[in-house]
């Protein structure tokens, strides 16, 4: 049966400096995100490990720490051993609700490190390119499932309305499959605007959103306050 409970809203901060970071955090908490994301990998200074532990004992308590490197659409472009650290860094802040961890870079071991500082661990997968086949996308989620992670997120990229379509059914299935899951399916761009308002009727359980149009962190997020008055509309029509 699909998830009907309105999902969570996280808003991303992609501010680039420590003062500017901090007080996205207080706008964000007054404004009712449900997450607040930080996406550390556009921060100029994240090599600076006091920097961080100044701006995470500054975060919010439903704080989603993000290092996107290059491959998945973010900035990050350091060792894979350098990206480990940073979020090992941020797990023993315990300021962080929940960390980021693409699957290429996630272990079992690694999951549970990070969990070992209270955090729950949500295992990412992105491509801004295509919407792959439903078995290769079943695949995807079913490799984060046996990494041990708390929230396993697939984010595609929609081409036209059959790809859509074909996130939103590989979404259902899934969780009807999986039960007790938490997942999170986003198809991007324009077309998958659809996935975005009402992924969580099959299953998904967090929407991302921007602040403001400008400061999208990917392809047809809509802002925090259409957000809210989207979900608003449908949640009191079901």
């Amino acid at each position: 049966m699909a998830q009907r409970k309105r999902p969570l809203i996280a808003v991303p901060v992609t501010e680039k400096r420590e003062r500017e970071i901090i007080e996205a955090f207080k706008r964000l908490s007054e404004k009712g995100a449900d997450l607040i994301e930080w996406r550390a990998d556009c921060f100029l200074d994240l090599d600076n490990k006091g920097a961080v532990e100044r701006i995470l004992s500054s975060s919010p308590d439903n704080l989603l720490f993000t290092v996107r490197t290059k491959s998945e659409g973010g900035f990050f472009t350091g060792s894979e051993d350098d990206y480990h650290s940073i979020l090992g860094i941020a797990a023993k802040t315990k300021r962080v609700s929940i960390i980021d961890l693409e699957i290429r870079k996630a272990s079992s071991s690694f999951v549970n490190e990070l969990r070992s500082f209270g955090a729950r661990v949500l295992v990412s997968y992105h491509d801004f390119s295509i919407t792959p086949s439903i078995e290769e996308m079943e695949d995807i989620l079913c490799s984060m499932k046996e990494s041990g992670a708390d929230i396993l997120k697939l984010a595609v990229t929609a081409q036209n309305e059959e790809d859509a379509i074909r996130l939103l059914s590989l979404s259902e299935s899934f969780k009807r499959n999986n039960p007790d899951c938490d997942i999170v399916t986003i198809s991007m761009g324009s077309y998958g605007i659809l996935s975005r308002i009402g992924g969580f009727l099959t299953g998904s359980c967090i929407t991302f959103a921007a602040e403001e149009k400008e400061k999208a962190s990917a392809p047809g997020q809509l802002t925090l306050v259409d957000m809210k008055n989207v979900l608003s509309i449908i949640e009191r029509n079901l």
